[in-house]
Formats: structure tokens, sequence, C-alpha cells
């Protein structure tokens, strides 16, 4: 963005309001696990079960949500 030169606060001002910190915050990409609220750090395996992110740590509590997503798919009623 161009803007004039009298007061540098205003375009910094206006730069960090329509793009976070000049964009910076569409980077970085924090997350943690749903269950034990560890931080997932960049290139460490995950589970993402329906948008529930799961660290490696809490594959058990992983696993049922996966189960439980897909149980309705192996119930059968003669």
């Amino acid at each position: 963005m161009i803007y004039g030169m009298e007061n540098g606060e205003v375009s910094d001002l206006i730069d960090r309001y329509r793009t976070g910190n000049y964009g910076e915050d569409f980077c970085v990409r924090r997350m943690t696990c749903c269950s034990c609220d560890k931080e997932i750090t960049e290139g460490e395996r995950y589970f993402d079960v329906g948008g529930s992110v799961y660290c490696m740590d809490c594959a058990d509590v992983a696993d049922e949500c996966i189960l439980d997503a897909v149980r309705g798919e192996y119930i059968y009623e003669m």
C-alpha cells in the first residue's frame, strides 16, 4: 500500500488492520491436540478426525473417534 509520508504511524496501523501483522498471521499455524492440549509443531504427525486434531500420543482417542465416524457403515440388521 502507498500512503502519504506525513504520518508513518497511520500507514503502519492500516497495514496491520488489513493484513494482520503484515500477513504473518496467515503463515503461522498453531495446532493443539483436542485431547491433551499439547502443541503440534511443524514436522510432527497428527490425526485430523473431522476437524478435530489429535497428537500421536493420543492415538487411542483418535482411533475411537475414527471408529465412531464409520461405525454405522458396518452395522447390519437381518
